[in-house]
């Protein structure tokens, strides 16, 4: 990628190098809002490209941590709430020479397993604060996870 204020390399860069650069470009920049249920209604959270940039390298440190680095791209499988985790998941992979797989809680657990088994995927994240989806819990004792 080139200096800071020369042509971006289009077609050349990764989307967490894409938000990288505008993290240092325009650090206050508003990526996303999330709506929070409020006494007023709907309350937004804005998130700027420097916070979420910030929450991406955070995500790939924590998942480097975990696995440790990768010689080959390898699947890290995630079924959670569709929230901003699923972003920072996919950046954090992509920052770690990993792939994101999600799978769809309405899975069968053979089909999972399936899709797992396919692509050898041996990794699991997991959110933290929520519980696992019966689906989940299913994969992780029939399927030896990390």
């Amino acid at each position: 990628m080139g200096d800071i204020g020369s042509e971006p390399a289009y077609g050349r860069r990764l989307i967490p190098q894409i938000m990288d650069q505008l993290a240092r470009n325009q650090p206050d920049q508003i990526v996303f809002s999330i709506a929070k249920p409020s006494d007023a209604g709907l309350e937004l959270r804005d998130i700027s490209a420097h916070a979420f940039a910030k929450a991406v390298d955070k995500t790939a440190w924590w998942l480097r941590q975990q696995v440790g680095e990768s010689s080959s791209v390898r699947p890290v499988g995630y079924i959670g709430p569709h929230d901003l985790r699923h972003i920072l998941i996919t950046y954090a992979c992509v920052k770690v020479g990993y792939a994101a797989l999600y799978l769809s809680p309405k899975n069968s657990t053979e089909g999972a397993l399936s899709v797992l088994e396919a692509t050898e995927c041996d990794i699991w994240a997991k959110a933290r604060e929520v519980e696992a989806a019966p689906l989940v819990k299913d994969i992780l004792e029939k399927r030896p996870m990390k």
